[in-house]
């Protein structure tokens, strides 16, 4: 007999649930391969260091960005600014944008690029299939990712929340929070050098 929404709506959740993994103990732990049928673009806005980290995942595809320029501008960091240092970056970008101009206007709109620093942003886009924005968007978001390409990869995640709630739920190891404490390189040495000193006691 026919099925009520709800009735269907649970059963689609519980069909999904055991494909994604069920209880995924870790992030090391993969959805099946059917769901690389489904495919994303995106199209992001951030610097260039941020973008060469994303451009390394081998599983992403229809790579598009244009000649690296200082048009779009730059942020300071937070840690640049409570290091009282924001005056020195600042000098520097400009100064970094100065030297492009110039190297520009003499002929070397190419070569200018090496003149930029890395902190200045670019527009890009790509297409990626859902099991490797599984790997991608838990990866990116651990408490050892860079601030930069986590701000990027949490925005990806609640803009697939927002349309696909049940891809979404099934990514149980994206980390959305934003305790500095956390989430840094120095907490995950910290917990190994405990985890070392624990094993000699």
């Amino acid at each position: 007999r026919a099925l009520n929404s709800d009735v269907k709506e649970q059963y689609t959740r519980r069909i999904m649930q055991a494909y994604f993994g069920g209880e995924r103990a870790n992030r090391r732990h993969k959805p099946g391969r059917a769901i690389e049928a489904a495919h994303f673009e995106w199209e992001l806005v951030g610097d260039y260091g941020t973008f060469r980290d994303l451009q390394r995942h081998r599983m992403v595809d229809a790579w598009e960005w244009p000649e690296l320029t200082p048009h779009i501008g730059y942020d300071v960091p937070d840690l640049v600014c409570e290091a009282g240092m924001s005056e020195r970056y600042v000098a520097c970008m400009e100064a970094s944008a100065a030297l492009y101009e110039q190297m520009k206007a003499a002929g070397f709109a190419s070569e200018a690029q090496y003149a930029l620093c890395m902190g200045f942003k670019m527009r890009y886009s790509f297409i990626t299939n859902l099991r490797e924005l599984f790997h991608m968007l838990e990866l990116r978001t651990s408490p050892q990712g860079h601030p930069g390409y986590r701000k990027l990869c949490n925005e990806m995640y609640r803009q697939l929340r927002g349309v696909y709630p049940l891809s979404a739920a099934a990514m149980r190891f994206v980390n959305q929070s934003d305790n500095l404490d956390e989430l840094t390189r120095m907490a995950s040495e910290r917990e190994t050098a405990r985890k070392l000193a624990a094993q000699t006691d």
